[in-house]
C-alpha cells in the first residue's frame, strides 16, 4: 500500500519484501525506512498494520542512549514505529539505528 513515500516524493508506504514487513515515511526531503526481519502475520487472518512517525527528539545513537538512561519513554522519543495488532513491532529513531521488537 502506498501514497508515495519514495525518496523525494512525500507519502507513506507499507510493504512486504520476502519474509520482511516494512514501512516508509517521506516528507520529500527526508525519508525514513524501517524493515523488520521475519515474523509476518499469519495468513488468512485480519491483521491491523499501523505506522506512526514523529520527528525524533534525538539525532544520534549517543543522544538516544542518554534519553533512555534518563528514563524517557519510547513514545516520547519519536521516530518511525511499526505496529501489528496495536503491538509495537519495530522502531527506527535515528537514521543509523533500528530497534527491532518481536511479536
Amino acid at each position: 500500500m502506498s501514497t508515495g513515500g519514495e525518496s523525494g516524493i512525500p507519502g507513506v508506504a507499507i510493504y512486504r519484501r520476502g519474509a520482511n514487513l516494512g514501512a516508509v515515511v517521506s516528507m520529500g526531503n527526508l525519508t525514513w525506512d524501517l524493515e523488520v526481519d521475519g515474523s509476518l502475520p499469519p495468513k488468512n487472518h485480519y491483521t491491523n498494520i499501523a505506522v506512526r512517525w514523529e520527528k525524533p527528539k534525538v539525532n544520534t545513537q549517543a543522544e538516544l542512549d542518554a534519553a533512555v538512561a534518563a528514563g524517557m519513554k519510547n513514545v516520547d522519543i519519536g521516530g518511525l514505529e511499526l505496529f501489528l495488532n496495536m503491538k509495537p513491532y519495530g522502531r527506527q529513531v535515528t537514521k543509523d539505528q533500528r530497534t527491532l521488537l518481536t511479536l
